[in-house]
């Protein structure tokens, strides 16, 4: 990340600064294996962006989907080039490799990009993250390395207690993480957003602010029973998200139900029907299968 410097604040006439990002799943935010708005508008990255733009003429564009993993406006290009784990987008926005059934050419595939650049397609990530740091002492003082792995180690290992905010690695009671036990809850966005505006000469965010977030957290297991209510507001999870709801907490943290997750309250046979119709439901939407069904007459022609 480079530094910001006096002479790139914002007047009157300064000029744009791309503000962009090339990442994984913890940068685009995703969360309980799904990829939409509000996971993303809860990532650090997003975080970061909102509290430099004031200062900052940024250019800064997030590649939103909706709960269904679409892009709610696909010819807007985004200038955060994110891919998660499952190759939900790439940087030209398409699906491709593994996930789709590669209905493009591999040259979109980016462990094939990282081979034609050099890079030995055997490396490991402590591996690749050395290679970042060289770049970055190449470049000098400008740029600023930000050790959000050894962060987030340190957190999850000695736990984070500011007297108000209290995460630790545990699954729920821990609040650190959201229903997939991987990616961080908004509190934990927070602090890595935090940790990065540090490094770049940012007071980062405030404890209130901070505070502010965690209150309203929905991985923060508030009656504490163990169990997280998780996204509310209408919103109806699907494929292996869907999964990951029966965690839930069943009584949406009123405690009126103690140490009681969805799954707790339902009959076996429906939990397999639900576990069934996820699954179709996760891998319908890869278009080659979606092709053959249809064809099939399992499921309607989309149009």
């Amino acid at each position: 990340m480079r530094q910001k410097s006096p002479v790139s604040r914002r007047n009157g006439g300064a000029s744009q600064i791309l503000f962009a990002a090339v990442g994984d799943s913890l940068t685009h935010g995703t969360r309980d294996a799904a990829n939409n708005k509000s996971n993303a508008r809860n990532a650090y990255l997003q975080r970061v962006y909102e509290r430099l733009k004031d200062d900052y003429n940024l250019k800064f564009s997030q590649p939103y989907w909706n709960d269904r993993e679409k892009r709610m406006n696909p010819y807007r290009i985004p200038t955060s080039l994110a891919v998660d784990g499952a190759d939900v987008f790439s940087v030209d926005g398409r699906e491709y490799g593994k996930r789709a059934g590669n209905p493009v050419t591999n040259d979109y595939r980016c462990e094939r990009q990282l081979i034609r650049n050099g890079i030995d397609d055997e490396m490991t990530v402590r591996d690749f993250n050395g290679v970042i740091g060289e770049a970055v002492d190449d470049y000098g003082p400008e740029f600023q390395l930000v050790e959000v792995g050894s962060f987030l180690n340190g957190i999850f290992e000695s736990g984070y207690n500011d007297g108000h905010v209290d995460i630790s690695r545990r699954w729920g009671r821990g609040r650190g993480f959201c229903f997939d036990g991987v990616h961080g809850s908004h509190t934990a966005h927070a602090l890595i957003a935090s940790e990065v505006l540090h490094a770049v000469g940012d007071s980062g965010y405030s404890s209130p602010e901070t505070h502010a977030i965690y209150d309203a957290d929905p991985y923060r297991d508030f009656d504490k029973d163990g169990w997280v209510r998780g996204r509310t507001g209408g919103y109806s999870p699907k494929g292996l998200t869907r999964l990951l709801y029966l965690f839930q907490d069943a009584d949406g943290e009123s405690g009126s139900s103690p140490e009681q997750a969805i799954i707790d309250t339902m009959d076996p046979e429906d939990v397999w029907d639900m576990i069934s119709d996820s699954l179709l439901d996760e891998i319908i939407d890869i278009p080659l299968i979606q092709q053959e069904a249809e064809r099939r007459g399992f499921i309607p022609v989309r149009k």
